[in-house]
């Protein structure tokens, strides 16, 4: 009986150090991570921190742009600029995956309806659209557990540097409608 208590401690002891050593790989491969994601950063965009407020002024002046399709040809400027500002916001938030999700949303939204303007199509008001419930449910949300993820953080990383190449693409359409 004393051995086979000895056999059951040895092998607790072994599980519970495998247990450690596994979390422990989890840890290093989730700071890991988080690196990655930092350092997924556009060129030449100065960094700014997040304004919530600022945030859901541009949301509701988006969500007026949808609901009056016609007007939004004349706030191509302002939209470049919730662009622009939205960029601005990704890069001063480094690691704070909710003000991330909130910004990319907010820009993707922009480029949409700077996209609508070209091309006018409802595809582009409800790609608009969707974006804008993105960043309406991430600014509301009091559950951040996917938005605050590493692999949350560098998806919402890699679709800003998405956008800011679509905005280019953007710039040159626009340029060539005029």
């Amino acid at each position: 009986m004393r051995a086979s208590g000895a056999i059951l401690l040895v092998l607790l002891f072994v599980a519970a150090a495998i247990m450690f050593m596994e979390g422990r790989q989890a840890e290093d491969a989730i700071e890991a991570v988080t690196e990655v994601a930092v350092g997924l950063e556009e060129s030449g965009v100065v960094a700014l921190s997040f304004d919530q407020n600022q945030a859901r002024r541009y949301l509701a002046e988006m969500q007026a742009l949808i609901s009056s399709p016609k007007t939004i040809a004349g706030q191509v400027d302002q939209l470049r600029k919730i662009g622009e500002t939205a960029a601005s916001w990704v890069k001063g938030a480094g690691a704070a995956g909710r003000d991330v999700r909130i910004a990319v949303a907010l820009r993707g939204a922009a480029g949409a309806l700077r996209q609508y303007v070209v091309s006018p199509s409802k595809l582009h008001l409800s790609k608009a659209s969707k974006r804008l419930e993105d960043a309406r449910l991430a600014l509301s949300s009091a559950q951040n557990i996917h938005i605050n993820s590493p692999t949350g953080l560098v998806h919402d990383k890699l679709d800003n540097l998405q956008q800011g190449h679509q905005e280019k693409l953007q710039q040159m359409d626009e340029a060539l409608s005029q």
